[in-house]
């Protein structure tokens, strides 16, 4: 079942990057003059919602897998865990190349060739790029394989991070769509950087007085 819900997600992150892309190529071209400004509009907002809708996705199996395990934080199995993150790794894969698609849009790089294109991607992007191939090559196998059904809490305190993604891609989409107004831009910083300490910060206690529970 791990293949199935791994394709299931390579299916559903690609499709719903092109289908968001296909609907604003169509709808941003009374916002900017020349085609390739609605492109590199049109990618990089893609690019971002994908990304936002995948963190809640996260966010949301993180609550309900710590709400299921939480009276034995060892023990304790939240079936939706597994299945979720066999799904949820392609995003990780998809995002590199939805990145490598959204910097080749950017002026700089529009009429380059691949390698040398690709070269300078990984130039700036290298620190996220090894992230993601870090999270597919060593974290899955760990979450799925190696754990032996324990620790599903901790996991789902992981899944947690994820909560200011959203607010964090909200500023550039209200700047692509040419939405920018002062005090959006303020609420969504402030909610992102809210959200970065709840969830990041507060993950080290929770963990700790889950651990003193045992």
């Amino acid at each position: 079942m791990t293949l199935v819900y791994f394709t299931l997600g390579v299916v559903f992150f690609l499709t719903l990057f092109f289908l968001i892309r296909s609907f604003l190529r169509v709808t941003l071209v009374t916002k900017y003059e020349h085609i390739d400004e609605v492109e590199e509009a049109a990618t990089t907002v893609s690019m971002r919602l994908v990304s936002a809708i995948q963190a809640v996705m996260s966010c949301s199996v993180g609550f309900v897998t710590i709400y299921l395990t939480c009276d034995d934080v060892l023990y304790d199995v939240a079936p939706i865990l597994i299945p979720y993150c066999s799904f949820g790794v392609p995003y990780m894969l998809y995002d590199i190349y939805a990145m490598l698609t959204t910097f080749q849009t950017q002026r700089s790089y529009r009429t380059g060739a691949f390698l040398p294109v690709f070269k300078a991607f990984l130039k700036k992007q290298w620190l996220l790029t090894f992230h993601h191939l870090a999270i597919v090559l060593v974290g899955f196998p760990i979450v799925v394989y190696f754990r032996n059904g324990k620790g599903d809490f901790f996991m789902g305190c992981l899944l947690l991070t994820e909560l200011s993604t959203p607010f964090y891609n909200f500023r550039y989409i209200l700047q692509k769509m040419q939405w920018y107004k002062p005090t959006l831009v303020l609420k969504s910083t402030i909610l992102s950087s809210w959200c970065c300490f709840s969830s990041v910060n507060s993950a080290f206690p929770i963990h700790v007085f889950s651990l003193c529970k045992i």
